[in-house]
């Protein structure tokens, strides 16, 4: 069993012994309650616990007994007490139940709750994590150990502050959660519940700079496990990432080669709500003012020495967008596709974009099609057609030498060839493209130099280019 599981079975386990132990010893002094508990919690570890004190309330409030646990300090190892080997603090722990249903062989917590705490799981530079070196090695097998059988109603908890440091990576998040709610049932390995929670994802740094930061994100799920085998199934799994939500079912079974089927869906018809997320700096983000996005995927295989496949689709229909000068785009949309089914690399996948329409607030059009395989190497194919008034694209593009602008530019073509990513570099394309320009006139910001009436045609066919049709009027004079 993996060293995760044993955290897992080491704490669920330590809430039975606790519940028992305190139950038929609260005749038991203070101190030497604390003692005994800790002791246990203790026990099997290459790590340390550390609590401070016990109360507990049982004659005055019977059959109903209230447990609580104050300063609790969880270290990586016994021999170093200090600060940077701290993993886990929590400021107090209650766990309330009731002792006659206990007498009576029902191990059951009406209530386990914990507040104000700090997490701080370090992934080492050698592989190692302080979390699983808390622990220890698991051993070979645990087949003779006790069965545990046990019901918590309510698991609560606030305000805790997670710190997850990736030396590996240089990579590390910093996160609040705000709540956490759930329900358990275990018998045996077999673990069942419902799971529920808020995080505050304060920011994400990567070599000391900030990536990512205030977001917010909350999950919701009923679940099944299997301790011993670890698998696990979702349903009706909620998940809500800012504005954005989606919808979670699935399961994994670790004995089946890693097999993993999820399926997410998420529809969201508010895109105008994007710009409330802060995904990007506000100067980058367009004025999105509709929209609806939808979203299926699926997520199949086995995972064990291999990736599984990803199948996701996506649509966006009645997007419009603004800028400083009005609205930008009237109207766009497309199909998107995206299979991942190569076992050995994700860069190794396909995307098809298709039914591309974007149509301009002056009328102009873009209508396409993009086909993108292997994004190490990426071969690609694209097919379009589209028509602009340059007036409205100056709007858009700062063209350094043009003051003015206005005409019609139209474009078709149907280009495919290579692209090298790691050299910048175009290996290889066929295929046949056209723009033309329509009565274009310009005004360069030197010296205020007029261009009227441009036309030209500019090709390209199978690596060769040209300019043909070419009739411009330049300061006043023709040229054909």
């Amino acid at each position: 069993m993996s060293r995760m599981l044993k955290v897992l079975k080491w704490l669920l386990g330590l809430i039975l012994t606790f519940v028992l132990f305190a139950s038929f010893g609260l005749y038991l002094f203070e101190g030497k309650l604390k003692q005994q508990i800790v002791s246990i919690a203790n026990e099997g570890l290459q790590g340390k616990v550390v609590a401070n004190h016990i109360q507990y309330t049982f004659i005055s409030s019977y059959p109903m007994a209230h447990v609580k646990i104050d300063s609790i300090l969880v270290y990586e190892t016994k021999e170093i007490l200090e600060p940077e080997n701290l993993i886990l603090s929590i400021s107090d722990l209650a766990i309330d139940f009731n002792i006659r249903e206990l007498i009576g062989g029902n191990y059951v917590v009406n209530n386990f709750s914990f507040s104000e705490g700090n997490l701080h799981v370090i992934n080492y530079a050698d592989s190692t994590m302080n979390l699983l070196n808390f622990v220890g090695e698991s051993p070979e097998s645990e087949a003779n150990s006790e069965e545990i059988s046990l019901s918590i109603d309510k698991i609560e908890m606030n305000d805790f502050f997670i710190i997850y440091e990736d030396q590996l990576s240089n990579q590390t998040v910093y996160a609040k959660l705000e709540r956490f709610e759930s329900a358990l049932t275990l018998k045996g390995d077999d673990l069942a519940g419902k799971i529920g929670l808020n995080v505050q994802l304060d920011s994400l740094m990567v070599e000391e700079k900030r990536f990512m930061r205030n977001h917010k994100i909350e999950l919701s799920s009923n679940f099944s496990s299997n301790l011993d085998s670890l698998s696990f199934l979702i349903v009706d799994g909620a998940i809500k990432f800012d504005l954005l939500d989606a919808n979670i079912n699935g399961y994994y079974n670790d004995l089946d080669s890693g097999f993993v089927d999820i399926n997410i869906t998420a529809n969201h018809k508010e895109l105008h709500q994007f710009a409330q997320m802060n995904l990007l700096k506000s100067e980058n983000m367009p004025d999105i003012k509709s929209g609806e996005l939808n979203i299926d995927a699926q997520i199949k295989g086995a995972t064990k020495g291999q990736l599984p496949i990803i199948e996701a689709y996506a649509n966006l229909r009645n997007l419009q967008v603004h800028n400083s000068y009005g609205k930008m785009i009237d109207r766009a949309g497309f199909n998107l596709k995206l299979v991942s089914d190569s076992p050995n690399d994700i860069l190794e996948s396909n995307v098809i974009v298709d039914s591309i329409d974007v149509v301009f607030a002056t009328g102009g059009f873009f209508r396409g099609r993009a086909e993108v395989t292997n994004f190490e190497t990426p071969s690609f194919n694209l097919t379009w057609e589209a028509s602009e008034n340059l007036e409205d694209l100056h709007k858009l593009v700062d063209i350094s030498e043009v003051k003015e602008m206005n005409g019609v530019i139209e474009s078709n073509g149907s280009i495919s060839g290579m692209y090298s990513i790691k050299n910048s570099e175009l290996l290889s394309y066929k295929g046949a493209a056209m723009v033309a320009f329509k009565d274009v006139d310009l005004v360069l910001k030197r010296s205020n130099y007029p261009v009227n009436k441009l036309s030209a045609t500019i090709y390209l066919l199978d690596g060769d280019g040209g300019l043909d049709k070419v009739s411009v009027n330049a300061n006043g004079n023709t040229i054909n």
